[in-house]
């Protein structure tokens, strides 16, 4: 590096932290339990596993525990980036994605702060791709956990295909919950094609039946919390139907 005055270039000043991650030999933010729980104090779990998480600084071979510089950054910040270089993968396949980013959003909101998210997909290194967080969720939505080319693919699969159904609405739920990101009309689309189907519905019974009452729960817990208030007064009575007929 050049030898900058720090009054000339602030990145120069060492004193700066500005790259963190989670402790040595440690990985991820560690808030499984918390994208589960829709309560306001599972919101505060999440933001605050979070920052405890993020709380090392990096600076080449040096770690140092800088929980209160984190913070300053996360109060400092207006904008979040996460990238995705899987092209196999996508927003609502995997935990880690609402642990990350919707995780952000929450540890923001410790500090009564907003900020604008941005996915950024890179699986075509020449041709980056970034969308909003929520346009990204919306996109997957529709692209492919409500799209029935999906569904029909993953009842091919026996219980793989019923649990990576229920994995994708918990991670649905975690987005909408943390980050209040995810549209009803998104959860009536995703109803409709799984547990609105009596075909699905016969799938899960039959190869997944923990998924299918994990997908009935899921859906109840997230109308209980008001994250998905449905204006299809016979998603209601589908859903009512099913925890009556599967109590």
């Amino acid at each position: 590096t050049r030898d900058e005055a720090p009054d000339w270039n602030p990145f120069t000043d060492h004193d700066q932290h500005r790259v963190f991650g989670p402790a040595p030999g440690e990985y991820g933010v560690a808030m499984q339990g918390a994208l589960d729980d829709y309560s306001d104090a599972g919101v505060v779990d999440a933001g605050t596993a979070w920052l405890a998480q993020s709380s090392w600084s990096i600076d080449g071979d040096n770690m140092d525990h800088a929980p209160a510089q984190i913070a300053e950054r996360v109060k400092a910040a207006d904008t979040f980036v996460h990238l995705q270089d899987l092209s196999e993968s996508d927003v609502l396949m995997a935990a880690d994605y609402a642990a990350h980013e919707a995780g952000f959003a929450a540890a923001k909101a410790q500090f009564g702060q907003q900020a604008t998210l941005y996915h950024l997909d890179t699986t075509n290194p020449s041709a980056p791709k970034a969308r909003t967080l929520k346009e990204e969720i919306a996109k997957t939505v529709m692209a492919r956990a409500a799209n029935p080319d999906w569904i029909n693919g993953m009842m091919r699969h026996g219980f793989r295909g019923g649990a990576e159904m229920a994995a994708t609405l918990d991670h649905m739920g975690a987005f909408a919950n943390l980050a209040k990101l995810v549209e009803a009309h998104h959860f009536d689309r995703y109803f409709q094609e799984t547990l609105g189907r009596d075909d699905v519905v016969d799938f899960l019974r039959e190869h997944n039946p923990q998924a299918l009452d994990a997908m009935i729960e899921r859906f109840h817990a997230l109308a209980e919390a008001g994250l998905w208030i449905t204006r299809r007064n016979s998603i209601s009575s589908e859903l009512a139907q099913l925890r009556q007929s599967h109590a």
